[in-house]
């Protein structure tokens, strides 16, 4: 009995800092979980992200058309405490140039550089073992 009271008690000790690391939904529904806000991305920031999931698509395959790539959904948002924007979306292109439309989800981190807006880091695919980014970041996607 002590040691299951024990190990209760561990649980929750550790389960605190985890619950803290909540991230908030999509915008603009984004009050749905405490900790974070909505932000509406400005023309230069749209377009960094644009460029930065090109990138990562290129990364992917050096046929896939990603000049081509369209964002389906771009989804903002900045975490308590402020600093930089989180981006989450799906994005579409094509694999090789003839090849049907394949969507898959993103995650971006933005920061500001010497006053404009820069990439920090991001990740593209839904393998969950290799994008923990976009899993944990962007896990309200897979309720739309």
């Amino acid at each position: 009995m002590k040691t299951r009271i024990l190990q209760m008690c561990a649980l929750i000790t550790l389960g605190l800092p985890l619950a803290a690391c909540g991230v908030a939904s999509h915008s603009p529904g984004a009050s749905e979980t405490s900790g974070a806000s909505p932000v509406r991305l400005t023309a230069a920031q749209r377009e960094v992200l644009r460029t930065g999931v090109r990138q990562m698509i290129k990364a992917l395959s050096a046929d896939a058309a990603a000049d081509q790539a369209r964002l389906e959904t771009v989804n903002a948002f900045r975490l308590a405490g402020g600093g930089d924007i989180q981006a989450c979306g799906v994005v579409s292109f094509r694999q090789t140039p003839n090849a049907a439309p394949r969507s898959l989800p993103y995650y971006v981190e933005l920061e500001t550089k010497d006053g404009a807006p820069a990439t920090k880091r991001g990740q593209i695919g839904s393998d969950k073992l290799k994008n923990a980014k976009v899993t944990f970041m962007c896990r309200h996607l897979k309720r739309r």
